[in-house]
């Protein structure tokens, strides 16, 4: 007779159940733990995404707001030379030409335009710095 056969011998019904059940416990106590533990290394990764698509998505709002100004800055500029060539002809005694006076119009509409949405822009720009911090547009570091 071996040693397991004579462990069942001596062994009752009731002791087996018991034994039984506290490997089930111990088994279900370990993928608790390492479900938790997946739980947590998930959640850090999701962070470490939802800071990296921050970064990304402030680099790009970035481009697109200097884009923005330096439309805005142009559009500025094109304003002014349209509007001192109309008086260079009005002093001349020469009527603006209609074409210039829309384009004007066009101009200034424009410059509206991107004012606000530039305005618009920085105001954004203030409420997410200041709810998220200063730091919340940093690269996080690889580990």
């Amino acid at each position: 007779m071996n040693i397991i056969d004579a462990a069942a011998q001596s062994t009752s019904a009731g002791e087996i159940s018991a034994t039984t059940g506290i490997i089930t416990a111990i088994i279900l106590l370990i993928t608790a733990v390492l479900g938790l533990w997946q739980v947590r290394r998930l959640r850090g990764q999701a962070n470490d995404t939802n800071r990296r698509l921050t970064v990304i998505h402030d680099l790009v709002n970035h481009t697109l707001t200097e884009s923005l100004q330096s439309d805005l800055e142009g559009t500025q500029l094109a304003l002014g030379t349209m509007a001192e060539m109309v008086a260079l002809h009005e002093r001349d005694g020469a009527p603006a030409r209609p074409e210039t006076v829309a384009a004007m119009d066009t101009a200034r509409a424009k410059i509206s335009r991107l004012t606000l949405e530039l305005a618009e822009r920085m105001k954004v720009a203030k409420a997410i710095v200041s709810e998220l911090g200063p730091d919340a547009t940093e690269i996080p570091k690889e580990r």
